[in-house]
Order: structure tokens, then sequence, then C-alpha cells
């Protein structure tokens, strides 16, 4: 693109994006007369980077002219003839894929992180519930149960104790 912005060379790939009816107004065009004022200037924001910072790298989500969505990351460089006159050269790839990729991967970390916390809560409540209803058996019976059971109960709460622990650890790995 020119400093005006107007595209003053597209290869084949780039071409092919347009429907062959608007292929010839693709050289010497911005592509976005239609557009309005704002609409343009949202659209020409990153080539203005790139004229004035020499470099612009974005992830974008465009509307093709054929009426779909591609995900693409684009790098724009400010380069000069060997007149001096700047221009910009566009690279655009498609990462549609791996942006899909990487939001179901999103999205199912999401699910685990709402599965962990309910299954959390529903885990430790009724833990809970047991330790402190053997606790008090214990306190409760320490003087009456022969020293064999006590053993036993003791035991028991122990378990429910490193059942906590255990739950803990897998709720701490289930986050990393």
């Amino acid at each position: 693109k020119d400093t005006d912005f107007k595209i003053v060379y597209a290869n084949e790939a780039f071409m092919s994006v347009y429907p062959e009816h608007q292929q010839d107004k693709i050289i010497g065009y911005t592509t976005i007369e239609e557009y309005d004022e704002k609409e343009a200037s949202i659209f020409l924001k990153q080539d203005r980077i790139a004229f004035d910072q020499g470099e612009s790298i974005v992830t974008e989500d465009l509307h093709m002219p054929d009426g779909s969505r591609m995900i693409v990351e684009t790098t724009k460089r400010r380069f000069e003839d060997e007149k001096g006159k700047p221009y910009i050269l566009c690279i655009c790839r498609d990462i549609t894929e791996q942006e899909g990729l990487i939001r179901q991967l999103k999205k199912a970390n999401d699910d685990l992180d709402d599965f962990t916390s309910i299954a959390s809560h529903d885990l430790k409540s009724p833990l809970n519930a047991i330790r402190r209803l053997l606790e008090w058996i214990e306190e409760d019976c320490r003087d009456i149960l022969p020293k064999e059971s006590l053993v036993n109960l003791h035991l028991v709460v122990n378990r429910a104790e490193r059942m906590h622990s255990l739950l803990e650890d897998l709720l701490s790995f289930a986050k990393i």
C-alpha cells in the first residue's frame, strides 16, 4: 500500500479472496471506498501504525467478501522503494483453525474449572460433616468405648483427614 493506503500490488492469494467481479477494484483502491469515515478509520488504524512506527502486528477477525469469517494474524511493515518513497507490505496468515482450537481449549479449561469448583464443594461438604461427626462421637464416647473401638474410631478420623488432604491435592493439581 502507498501512503494514501491504496493497494499498489496484490499477490494471487489476496486477489482470490475477492469475487472475480470485484478483483478489478483492488489495485489502486483502498478496498474501503464504500465505508463510512468512522469504519474506514478503524480499518486503516494498523496501516497508520505501520507507517508511523515501522511495523504493526495484529490478530484480526475479518469478514471476507464472500460473507465468511476468517481469523488472521496480519503483519504490516514499512519499507521504501529505491527513490525513498514509503510503502507498507501486508502479510496475512490464516490462523482460523488454530484460534478455533485455542477457543475450544479455553472453553474446556473453563468447564474443568467449573467442574472442579462444584466437585470441591460437593465432596468437601459431606466429608467435613463426617469428620465433625466422628470427632463428636470420639469426644462423647471416649470414656465408655473399649480401647480397641477408640483405636478404630481414631483410624477412621485419620482416614477422613487423609481423604481431605487428597481432595485438596487433587483440586490443586486440577488448577495447575
